[in-house]
């Protein structure tokens, strides 16, 4: 869309306009998630505008989430994030699923431990029990959504084997080779910044926010059966809450 086209359509703002037809080109997939949309400079030149008419409307998209700027490399169309529904009990698997993303996961982790303090209160088992850590790197579409580390006590899970598991659910391989579901969990949120290991893995920058995840899955039986600490994403996740009179 020319300047001329822009002007003969209703009386608004050229930047509005030029807001608009980038709009419409990502949602279309001209310009795909990931993918850099032209300089400032193109734009400009491209629709016959100033650039601080291109620079407000890019701004505009920024503010709204659908592109991201990374600097001294340019724009990018921002990848659609997830929508963490909050007050059902899911699993990673699950979630990525039902938005038609491809899960996987990769193992970074896996061992017998003894716990620190902290994992004994949460899971309340006795000092001396020891746990299973498993950390594992989640991923969707090929992409570092989130970092997770599950401690699950040794007295009810006697064994882990990380062949079986492999890169899938691990809440469906404990009701295979337990025959055991969990009934409900608790989950805090905080948000901070990653440390140097977290961004590496995640593929971000030291400044991007996360949102750190503390949670207690219970038992049929409302015993403790899982304490996990996952590290996600906050360019790719967004939360969730329905709330009635």
């Amino acid at each position: 869309m020319k300047r001329r086209e822009m002007e003969k359509d209703l009386p608004l703002p050229l930047y509005y306009k030029l807001r608009e037809s980038i709009r419409e080109k990502i949602l279309k997939g001209e310009y795909p998630p990931g993918s850099k949309i032209p300089s400032e400079q193109e734009l400009a030149q491209k629709y016959k505008v100033s650039r601080m008419t291109v620079i407000r409307a890019i701004n505009d998209l920024v503010q709204e989430g659908l592109l991201y700027r990374k600097q001294g490399k340019g724009t990018f169309v921002s990848i659609p994030q997830v929508q963490q529904r909050l007050g059902k009990l899911t699993n990673f698997t699950q979630d990525m699923l039902s938005r038609n993303l491809k899960p996987d996961s990769i193992i970074l982790n896996l061992e017998l431990i003894s716990p620190s303090f902290l994992i004994q209160e949460k899971l309340k088992i006795n000092e001396g029990t020891k746990v299973w850590k498993l950390e594992r790197l989640r991923l969707a579409d090929e992409s570092p959504m989130g970092l997770q580390t599950a401690y699950l006590p040794s007295d009810i899970f006697l064994y882990i084997d990380k062949e079986e598991l492999g890169n899938g659910s691990l809440y469906e391989y404990l009701k295979k080779k337990y025959g055991i579901v969990f009934k409900r969990a608790e989950e805090t949120y905080w948000v901070r910044m990653p440390n140097s290991y977290e961004a590496e893995k995640l593929k971000i920058g030291k400044n991007n926010p996360i949102f750190y995840v503390q949670r207690i899955t219970f038992l049929t039986d409302e015993k403790p059966g899982e304490f996990v600490e996952s590290i996600l994403r906050g360019d790719r996740y967004q939360l969730y809450v329905e709330l009635t009179t």
